[in-house]
């Protein structure tokens, strides 16, 4: 059994979880300037600043609920492509009916949620993609120690090897 001193919370997550959160209010940013420019850009912000934040909010809540945090989906490329469209058009669905059926005076301007909208899609897929070859190539794993006989022991050796994705890292001898 492979047992976890942080359990409760995991770092990776909780690091791809930060990555989603700053590039899903880098996305905002980008949508803004893309469409009006540098000054008027940041006067668009400042002026919407609570619909940004609520739209950018409830991304990430639509993030978790449409399973991009759960192991299984962060292996594999097909269901991780399949978690984020789900999420981000989610994640649009419900922006579109918070602002347009109860907030009428500070919604987004239509170009501006549709790139928005575009890049968060770009955003998540470019940090699943940045996840899983960080935690191919052992980024933040940890130590796992085996014992057991040979027989065994080789089985355990090659399962860890054969799932990088698990956050393991065998170290033989000193």
């Amino acid at each position: 059994m492979f047992v976890s001193r942080y359990s409760r919370l995991p770092r990776r997550k909780l690091l791809l979880a930060l990555g989603d959160g700053f590039f899903t209010a880098a996305a905002m940013y980008l949508a803004v300037l893309l469409r009006l420019g540098v000054e008027p850009g940041l006067i668009y912000i400042q002026t919407h600043w609570p619909s940004i934040l609520i739209s950018w909010a409830v991304f990430i809540l639509c993030f978790y609920v449409g399973g991009l945090y759960e192991s299984n989906r962060l292996q594999r490329l097909g269901g991780t492509l399949a978690a984020a469209l789900i999420a981000v058009t989610l994640g649009t669905v419900a922006i579109l009916a918070i602002f347009y059926a109860t907030l009428t005076d500070k919604i987004i301007g239509r170009g501006i949620f549709g790139g928005y909208a575009i890049f968060v899609f770009v955003a998540v897929l470019a940090m699943r993609m940045l996840y899983f070859m960080a935690s191919s190539r052992g980024f933040m794993s940890q130590r796992c120690l085996i014992i057991g006989s040979n027989g065994e022991a080789k089985k355990a050796i090659e399962l860890v090897e054969l799932h990088p994705h698990a956050g393991l890292r065998i170290q033989i001898g000193r």
